[in-house]
């Protein structure tokens, strides 16, 4: 078998298609080493045993938190480090339904300055300590703050002090940027009680030893239960504040009476130089699920480097892992989880090994994820085509776009009729790939000779009946790709433009077609206002361009509640927001909540609100603008937070969404 067959026969048993892509593109546009995270579906019915035997054999290191899934305990999906050149192998193992490989793409724009900046901040004199902190505030461009007890955002939380913290909810957010000294994320906003309502936070990005170079009261240690990453416990946080009070000095802490300076000192000992940065999605999302209970926080950043990455790969092994820490550490706590990330490839239909994970959590705790921003951005198209009928479908690039483009295309097979046709090319030129039932793999290489495009056509699995094409291309303009290992991964470039997708149902029964493309914006970061790659349906095409089943892939699990965005104070729906339904027909977003705010002060780790002049100065009323359904989610979880701390029993989404209420009325669209 050679090894395009061997690349076949591995996608068509669940190996994500990402690695073939990665592959033979030397891992150019991927910072991996030898090995990737990955996570793994197991088949029912497995050689819990003998499986565990093969995984070692070909080199995969399973993550403890998933060791008892081996052992025949628990549900069938585990995370382990493989290595890249085993992939192949371990799809082939008769135990394994599906793997995703966690592939993580080129860094992204956070400065990772943190262990030098603590260092050159503990040898300053106090003078220089304060110019460098000035510094870094007027980077920001929203200079400073009055002091943090007074601001209005925290006056009105409304924090009820329980006796016995271990009767306290608690609330998961997995994000990136958790700003734990925030006051609204203190157990007392007023300042009379300090300490972080951070239980646990789990930073997945970084390891524990590059925090050695800090003080005594650094908060690190490895997480040996993931394998992976860095944690910090409530009580090392609030002995880091300590730590930060004491050597910001009087010079720094006291001037103007602005406590929050020793903040910022806290957040370069963590060596997190992202909260020294302006905008925080994480803490923006923390700061509203948390208003108005008083339960505790456990947080997982994700990889700055991951959230950044547009191929979507990345996502499954740290989300997978991210939910069994967070059930380990609640353990019988009652908890509400909180996702405000996501990506939009993938079935929408509750099939995917990320879509099954959580319906797997949710059916034991409210899951709460937002429905996405994808809304009027010509990102999903869909098209049913009678017999024999052919459509094409317009994939447009912009000339300066420097990331790779990726488009997800699934459809329904009938039972007895024959797999679709598709032919793929550039709009300037003849059709260069072609995909019909065998299912072939088509690499496309530009003039050079590098690889620009690649096609993987992968028909149903047995006993399913949906098909899938994926597509990957090159970025039109690839001066910002770095060599992968061993200096392979030349940039590439993909003729910007149009492609033309044509698909072509041969057999009798209708044909149903979904197109997504993958999300083309930083995770966590402001729209860079770069352009985006576009769906365009010709004139007297069956295909449409639909906002209909924009939600993510992730809010398309079954049993999560999915929550949409609407105007605040206008009553009308986000023109943005992601809807439903799921290309299997569900209605998708279960609720709606504001998601136009105005944050001064609860986004980020220093509040916003300026009350001086300057050219830098920032209208009390004015702060940072948010928006998105990211924001919106949030709110649903403080509502149940709420209710689990009156006692209610919320033991999954189900129940949680009952206690909720109906699901909202979908708000008029007022968008056109």
């Amino acid at each position: 078998m050679d090894e395009q067959d061997a690349w076949l026969r591995a996608l068509k048993g669940g190996l994500d298609p990402l690695a073939w892509w990665a592959a033979h593109t030397g891992y150019g546009a991927y910072r991996q080493g030898r090995r990737v995270r990955a996570a793994i579906e197991l088949r029912e019915g497995r050689d819990s045993n003998g499986l565990a035997r093969s995984l070692h054999a070909h080199g995969a290191a399973v993550a403890p938190l998933h060791a008892g899934v081996l052992l025949g305990q628990g549900e069938a999906c585990i995370t382990a480090l493989v290595p890249l050149d085993r992939l192949l192998d371990l799809a082939a193992l008769p135990g394994i339904a599906r793997i995703v490989p966690g592939f993580i793409g080129g860094p992204g724009p956070v400065t990772r300055s943190g262990p030098d900046l603590m260092l050159r901040l503990l040898r300053a004199s106090p003078a220089e300590r304060a110019a460098l902190l000035h510094r870094l505030r007027r980077a920001q461009a929203h200079g400073p703050s009055r002091r943090v007890r007074d601001l209005p955002e925290v006056r009105a939380l409304k924090i009820r002090r329980r006796r016995d913290p271990a009767d306290r909810p608690l609330i998961g957010i997995v994000d990136f940027g958790c700003a734990f000294l925030h006051p609204a994320l203190s157990r007392d906003p007023s300042g009379s009680s300090p300490g972080t309502r951070v239980l646990a936070l789990w930073d997945q990005g970084r390891s524990a030893d590059r925090a050695r170079a800090g003080p005594p009261s650094s908060p690190w240690v490895r997480n040996d239960r993931a394998g992976y990453g860095r944690v910090a416990t409530r009580e090392r946080l609030d002995a880091l504040a300590a730590a930060a009070v004491a050597h910001a000095g009087e010079t720094v802490c006291r001037v103007s009476g602005d406590d929050w300076r020793a903040h910022e000192l806290a957040y370069a000992l963590a060596g997190m130089p992202e909260l020294l940065q302006p905008g925080s999605h994480g803490t923006a999302v923390s700061a509203l699920a948390a208003a108005g209970n008083d339960a505790d926080i456990l947080f997982v950043q994700l990889p700055q480097d991951a959230i950044d990455d547009l191929s979507g790969g990345w996502l499954t092994a740290y989300l997978v892992d991210a939910l069994a820490w967070l059930e380990e550490q609640a353990g019988d706590r009652p908890m509400v989880v909180n996702l405000s990330v996501g990506t939009h490839a993938g079935p929408h239909d509750g099939s995917s090994l990320l879509e099954r994970e959580l319906e797997r959590v949710a059916a034991r705790r409210a899951v709460v994820l937002a429905a996405g921003n994808a809304a009027g951005r010509r990102g999903h198209a869909t098209a049913t085509l009678g017999q024999t009928e052919s459509a094409a479908l317009h994939w447009v690039l912009p000339t300066a776009d420097p990331t790779q483009s990726f488009l997800d295309v699934w459809y329904e097979q009938a039972e007895g009729q024959p797999a679709p046709r598709f032919d793929f090319g550039h709009g300037t030129g003849a059709v260069v790939a072609s995909a019909g039932s065998s299912g072939p793999l088509t690499l496309l290489r530009d003039a050079s000779g590098m690889l620009a495009a690649a096609v993987a056509h992968i028909p149903p699995a047995e006993g399913s009946r949906s098909g899938r094409l994926w597509i990957a291309l090159a970025p039109t303009h690839p001066a910002q790709l770095e060599p992968g290992p061993g200096g392979q991964g030349e940039p590439a470039s993909a003729p910007p433009g149009t492609w033309r997708l044509q698909v072509h149902n041969p057999g009798k029964a209708e044909l149903v077609l979904h197109a997504w493309i993958e999300r083309d914006e930083p995770g966590a970061q402001p729209l860079s206002g770069r352009p985006d790659s576009v769906l365009v349906a010709p004139a007297g095409s069956a295909w449409r361009i639909d906002d209909a089943g924009t939600l993510t892939a992730q809010a398309s699990a079954r049993g999560v509640i999915a929550v949409g965005g609407t105007v605040r104070g206008a009553g009308t729906r986000l023109p943005e927001s992601g809807q439903g339904p799921t290309r299997d027909g569900r209605p998708g977003v279960a609720r709606w909540a504001d998601a136009d705010e105005r944050f001064r002060g609860l986004d980020r780790g220093l509040p916003v609100v300026g009350n001086h002049s300057g050219p830098d100065a920032v209208a009390p009323t004015q702060g940072l603008r948010w928006r998105g359904t990211s924001l919106a989610a949030p709110q649903v979880v403080a509502q149940i937070a709420r209710r689990l701390e009156r006692g209610a029993a919320l033991g999954g989404s189900a129940p949680a969404q009952a206690a909720l209420g109906q699901m909202a009325t979908p708000p008029e669209d007022r968008s056109a």
